[in-house]
């Protein structure tokens, strides 16, 4: 699906229905053993992380006295939008449903504002850091296959999101330009790339310097995805999955007061400018 998220769509069908369910009185629990479903196959709908057959929908808007033609056909809608496949659909063999979920909802980002602490974000990452963070999350005995697959689905998304040009805002620990992922050729290569990245036009790369006395690091990396329609959702990294949030209000704060620690972006340009040089 080329011109929008399905992703996005499940999302807004899930909040939809969830937003009904709770006007009718109803559990998850009981609203599931209604139709012949769990508590947990509804919650998993609500969240936007399966897609829902027409017949099914059709049973919930029932269940929940849905009576009105329109509403009814605009949620019918939103559910055939939502079962398209995505572009990055030919790769879910190779990842798990949080990071599949993830590039759905990056796919139809307004803006992204990404705060890392560990690594290169990954919409800034060579192909040969990418391949050396891959590679060092998985287990040696993985496929070389499965690794190239990961690696093409990290720069296609690159380009992806380069095509449609949102608002980009990245803040980086310094901890990450001294990580030596991959060798120092490697590092020398990702420096470079990310000082083009900080003089480049619709970008705002920071970076927060060790000698910033009161800057506290965060205890994850996260994204912030804001959309056009749909209210800011907040991706929180973990070692194996990610974690998904809408309160977003702490969260848009804590990037205000991190960008506030952070070198403006000349500077931040200047600074990985010369650690590029001394490599």
């Amino acid at each position: 699906m080329e011109g929008g998220s399905p992703t996005l769509r499940r999302r807004r069908l899930g909040r939809a229905l969830r937003s009904l369910r709770e006007q009718a009185g109803l559990t998850g629990e009981r609203a599931g053993v209604a139709i012949e479903r769990s508590g947990s196959w509804i919650s998993r709908v609500e969240a936007g992380r399966v897609g829902l057959r027409v017949r099914d929908l059709r049973d919930l808007l029932e269940l929940y006295h849905v009576e009105d033609p329109k509403h009814r056909e605009e949620l019918e809608a939103l559910a055939q939008e939502s079962k398209q496949r995505g572009w990055w659909s030919r790769y879910t063999d190779f990842i798990n449903e949080s990071y599949a979920m993830y590039i759905g909802l990056e796919h139809e980002a307004r803006a992204l504002h990404n705060y890392e602490h560990a690594i290169v974000p990954g919409l800034l990452q060579t192909e040969s850091y990418c391949r050396a963070i891959i590679r060092s999350f998985l287990s040696p005995t993985t496929p070389s296959n499965v690794i190239e697959a990961r690696v093409e689905l990290r720069m296609t998304r690159q380009n992806r999101v380069a095509d449609r040009e949102p608002e980009l805002r990245f803040v980086i620990d310094e901890a990450v330009l001294h990580r030596p992922i991959g060798g120092q050729r490697v590092l020398k290569s990702q420096l470079e790339r990310l000082t083009a990245a900080a003089t480049s036009p619709g970008v705002d790369l920071r970076i927060v310097p060790f000698s910033h006395s009161n800057y506290v690091v965060a205890a994850t990396s996260f994204v912030i995805m804001a959309f056009r329609r749909d209210p800011e959702i907040i991706y929180l990294e973990t070692p194996m999955t990610g974690i998904y949030e809408t309160e977003a209000e702490e969260y848009l704060k804590l990037f205000e007061s991190i960008t506030a620690a952070a070198m403006d972006p000349l500077a931040s340009a200047a600074l990985l400018r010369k650690m590029a040089d001394r490599l």
